[in-house]
């Protein structure tokens, strides 16, 4: 079975090479987290993380990660299109410029840390948002 062949989809190696440069460049736009709490997920990213709010409405939050894409917090009970999260869904990294300063701010939002380390990816602590999804958070810098 060559690379892109799969039990799955035995047809994928039918497709034609296709080169990046040929207009089908793929990028990241968006993260969406559906929520079941989206109040605390929308507070817990906003006010906890500190990230800025793009645009917003009843049942929804766009927000600013300072890159190319943006982090959404959807309501998921609102919302026909999203299935109901089970907190074993997104698992992303963040950056921040000042890991020890956020790790207080955590402690004052009685966010747990599940884990705490400085190994070959850099220094970085895990946590769980509101809806029990990963968050890990490098220092700015450190991850390489």
């Amino acid at each position: 079975m060559s690379k892109l062949q799969s039990p799955c989809c035995p047809r994928l190696s039918r497709l034609p090479h296709q080169s990046y440069t040929q207009g089908m460049q793929l990028k990241l736009m968006e993260v969406t987290i559906p929520a079941r709490h989206f109040v605390q997920t929308r507070y817990f990213y906003s006010r906890v993380l500190c990230l800025p709010i793009g645009k917003e409405g009843q049942h929804h939050a766009f927000f600013d990660t300072g890159g190319s894409w943006r982090l959404a917090v959807v309501d998921a009970t609102q919302s026909a299109s999203l299935s109901l999260p089970t907190g074993r869904g997104a698992f992303f990294n963040l950056s921040c410029d000042d890991l020890a300063a956020l790790r207080k701010r955590l402690e004052l939002a009685k966010v747990r840390v599940l884990a705490e380390q400085d190994d070959h990816y850099g220094r970085n602590i895990t946590i769980r948002d509101p809806e029990g999804n990963t968050v890990n958070i490098y220092q700015d810098g450190s991850f390489s």
